[in-house]
């Protein structure tokens, strides 16, 4: 997180304004610490978490692989429309027989 210009006090500083919960550098301690067999931030702080981050990679591991399917497809869907009406704005050109 230190990557990203936060350090655990900043960090936690941000999640308690936006959360509304009292949250402190030692809470995103324990909830990285590589001691842990599993993961123990409240799933209710992944969206605030990934806004703070702006990176929307932890709340797409928690997709199920449908909703991540459909997701990659809807951005794919807005792509393909993209180059479409791109494409479509370019004048014609008529072949010579």
């Amino acid at each position: 997180m230190v990557s990203r210009g936060f350090d655990e006090n900043d960090l936690a500083k941000e999640l308690s304004v936006r959360s509304g919960r009292a949250i402190n550098a030692g809470l995103i301690h324990v909830w990285r610490a590589e001691s842990k067999h599993r993961w123990h931030l409240p799933a209710d702080l992944v969206p605030i978490l990934c806004e703070i981050l702006n990176d929307d990679s932890i709340q797409r591991l928690l997709l199920s692989d449908k909703l991540r399917d459909a997701l990659e497809l809807g951005e794919d869907a807005n792509r393909v429309v993209s180059k479409l009406t791109r494409a479509l704005k370019e004048p014609r050109r008529r072949s010579k027989r």
